[in-house]
């Protein structure tokens, strides 16, 4: 039996959140003027973002994002680059893998503790469900 071997440096949180992206030309980010554009997010990490999009990106393209944290009342502000993208064959949407730049250490430490608040409440469920079978 094969086993996965999970190389993920950060917790993931399965759950959508509102995300604002605009494209930049660079890494650093470039204060043109831009268009902002939101999509779903289906999960988050302190290193990174899957969200759907209708538009194929091209790999490597650097985006702008303000990430919606209802939890902290604030918005979490970044920089990413276009690591993956994945169309199914039935489906118009794209999905769209996008790794961290450019986070400050309080946007990454925010996010650990969603993350780890929401494996914690998620884990009453999860053991009830187990416990049904």
């Amino acid at each position: 039996m094969e086993r996965h071997i999970e190389r993920r440096k950060h917790k993931r949180i399965e759950r959508p959140f509102v995300v604002r992206l605009a494209m930049r030309p660079h890494k650093d980010g470039h204060k043109e003027a831009i268009k902002w554009e939101t999509v779903t997010a289906k999960n988050l990490s302190a290193g990174g973002v899957l969200f759907y999009y209708h538009k194929e990106l091209k790999k490597d393209q650097f985006l702008e994002l303000q990430i919606y944290f209802v939890t902290f009342k604030t918005v979490i502000k970044c920089l990413g680059k276009v690591v993956r993208i994945n169309k199914p064959e039935s489906s118009i949407i794209y999905r769209i893998a996008v790794s961290f730049t450019k986070i400050g250490s309080k946007e990454k430490n925010m996010i650990n503790k969603y993350a780890d608040d929401f494996v914690f409440e998620s884990l009453p469920y999860v053991n009830e469900k187990i416990n049904s079978f």
